[in-house]
């Protein structure tokens, strides 16, 4: 069965701030339906009557993408609303920087369980919904962080570069049964995650800036839009990429 003659049902993680937040509105304006999750509760019910005002069909769904039983029910939630869900966005992540030598062992796991063990979690009990469609879309947001490494932000880098390979096997794995799977690559993004990274660090907004060849950070609109093209029809042939939308950082030395 499939639906390609109408807007999808979306469901994207991380959906209460940043790049998760503008991907749900993207969505939301081209009439797609929306199931959003996340854990911050009072963010996650803004947004949803934000766009609710504005005409969008939403479904908010709090819960934690490293929790089996949260994902699994808002998937069937998600699907038992609206019928069927067509796309999954994976925006969910958290960014700390450390020295290897000092950072704990709760700190390295959380870190690779928000950014690529929910990754999995979300795949291996969304991946039957969305292959029940006929022509589904997986979208898993890494980094710049996950094609390069960078100084001081081990653990970071290994969960991100861990995405690219999982994403990279499961299109793979999927494409047969009609499901894509692609990952988009940001650098900087004025994102809360980035002010909140950068803030009182030994590293400051202006050096990173400094370090884009455009001069300057993404806008999460930037980030939102090159997803919504890979979940269409138009990105139908576009499967296992790894698309950085990082302004040239990752192209060579600047």
């Amino acid at each position: 069965m499939t639906h390609s003659s109408m807007p999808g049902t979306v469901l994207v993680t991380g959906a209460a701030s940043g790049i998760g937040r503008a991907v749900a509105e993207k969505f939301a304006a081209s009439g797609h339906a929306l199931v959003l999750f996340d854990r911050d509760v009072d963010r996650l019910e803004e947004i949803a009557e934000t766009l609710g005002r504005q005409g969008g069909r939403v479904l908010p769904m709090p819960g934690d993408v490293t929790c089996e039983a949260d994902v699994r029910f808002a998937i069937d939630q998600g699907a038992e609303r609206f019928g069927y869900i067509s796309s999954i966005v994976y925006s969910a992540g958290v960014a700390q920087s450390g020295d290897v030598r000092t950072m704990s062992m709760a700190e390295w796991d959380r870190i690779i369980a928000v950014n690529l063990t929910g990754v999995f979690v979300m795949a291996r009990l969304g991946m039957d919904v969305l292959a029940a469609q006929g022509a589904g879309s997986f979208i898993a947001i890494a980094s710049d962080a996950g094609v390069r490494g960078s100084r001081g932000y081990a653990a970071y880098c290994a969960s991100k570069h861990g995405v690219v390979g999982f994403v990279r096997a499961l299109a793979l794995d999927m494409a047969g049964q009609g499901v894509r799977c692609n990952v988009v690559c940001p650098s900087f993004v004025e994102t809360p995650m980035a002010d909140a990274l950068l803030s009182g660090g030994a590293l400051d907004r202006a050096f990173y800036e400094q370090r884009s060849p455009m001069g300057r950070f993404a806008q999460p609109e930037e980030i939102a839009e090159t997803i919504h093209f890979l979940s269409s029809s138009a990105a139908s042939y576009i499967n296992g990429a790894v698309i950085n939308v990082d302004g040239g950082t990752t192209s060579g030395t600047f």
